[in-house]
């Protein structure tokens, strides 16, 4: 594998599954995300116009999102950036050539990609990777622990962030004025700022990069204990917080700031957990070789992650377009536009499956690559190559 040392002849097996079951967990990852833009989608375009009111089943739904998809997905995929960034660091220190310079690069093309993204989806995410894997960079040395106490940090300040946001709001508005004469800072870093993403994301970048560091996939393919207590674990926090989100809804009925402060904390805090819960059960799963042989569809998915997650969004752009009518009309419901969402995505699996069998990157992959080396990359296959010669 590219990101990695030449693994031995002990370890190679190992390595391998390493790094299928992270891309199985960055194609889980992107499951998730089309949902959830799905999802808003809809309700943009049935309520941006008064229409009737939400159906009960359209109630079921909107709760089942929130409750297991909305901002867990986006989570785990920040979390696989730092993981990537340290697998590729790894790999450049061992074979001894140069890698901030190229990262740089590489960050700098991921910002044109993500502009580009940004004119058919305004809630592109890689506008924001990209000037945060710099944060990667400064913190690549780090020991362990300061790693663990700058995510955990990053984390509490996203949440007090929120918290604070009246107050912060309006003196970051008069600093700004005085300093810089602006007027308006720019939506979409407004939005990442005030809501804690910018933070969260920087957060998980960290541990990603510490779970790269430790070999943490590796260990934990290979310790069934230790994949079993964080899936324990996770789990009894998620109900714990789920009971003190459920106290304060239903026996403070009061509105103060306090208790709705302390409902986000709570639902914050479980968001997180219920990341952790999902990549312990799905790294579970993949060891066992009745799901491993379902969950293996989604490893080229994680290996063209970046040309899928594009794709997304132009099927949805499409979609909602195409439909915004009978949207407005009450003639497609949520449930048949998640559906038909879904059924997207399993095309996606199934075209990922035949690219990758004959291609060495996403098409967007390629081009990536092919700009960070300015040098065209080989796109085919060797395997699929040798099956051509020995046809010819």
């Amino acid at each position: 594998m590219t990101y990695l040392a030449q693994p031995t002849k002990t370890n190679a097996a190992d390595i391998t599954k390493r790094i299928q079951v992270i891309d199985v967990l960055r194609g889980f990852a992107l499951l998730g995300i089309i949902i959830l833009h799905s999802f808003d989608a809809f309700l943009i375009s049935k309520y941006s116009e008064l229409t009737d009111a939400i159906t009960p089943v359209e109630n079921v739904v909107k709760f089942g999102v929130y409750t297991f998809i909305s901002k867990k997905f986006y989570a785990i995929f920040s979390f696989l950036f730092g993981l990537s960034f340290a697998m590729q660091l790894k790999s450049a220190k061992a074979k001894g050539v140069p890698f901030v310079g190229r990262f740089v690069w590489r960050l700098f093309i991921l910002l044109g990609i993500g502009s580009l993204h940004a004119l058919i989806f305004p809630g592109d995410i890689l506008q924001v990777y990209a000037p945060l894997g710099l944060l990667l960079i400064l913190v690549r040395n780090w020991p362990d622990k300061k790693l663990l106490w700058m995510g955990g940090g990053l984390f509490l300040l996203s949440v007090a962030v929120v918290v604070c946001q009246e107050q912060l709001r309006s003196k970051l508005e008069l600093i700004l004025w005085q300093a810089f004469q602006i007027q308006a800072v720019p939506e979409k870093l407004y939005f990442q700022f005030f809501t804690g993403r910018l933070f969260i994301t920087a957060s998980l970048f960290l541990f990603g990069l510490y779970a790269g560091n430790n070999n943490l996939f590796q260990t934990t393919l290979d310790n069934k204990r230790s994949v079993r207590q964080l899936i324990i674990g996770s789990g009894i926090f998620i109900l714990l917080l789920t009971a003190v989100n459920f106290f304060l809804d239903r026996y403070l009925v009061f509105n103060t700031a306090i208790i709705d402060d302390l409902k986000f904390s709570a639902r914050a805090f479980r968001h997180i957990f219920m990341s952790c819960f999902y990549v312990a059960v799905l790294v579970q799963l993949y060891r066992k070789k009745l799901f491993r042989s379902v969950l293996q569809w989604l490893v080229p998915v994680g290996q063209m992650g970046l040309s899928v997650y594009i794709m997304q969004s132009v099927f949805l752009l499409f979609y909602y377009q195409l439909n915004s009518t009978d949207i407005h009309n009450n003639r497609i419901l949520i449930e048949e536009a998640l559906s038909i969402t879904f059924l997207f995505f399993v095309g996606q699996v199934l075209f990922a499956n035949w690219w990758m069998s004959r291609y060495r990157f996403g098409p967007l992959e390629w081009l990536w690559r092919s700009l960070t080396y300015l040098k065209w990359q080989p796109m085919i296959n060797k395997k699929s190559a040798d099956k051509k010669k020995s046809f010819a």
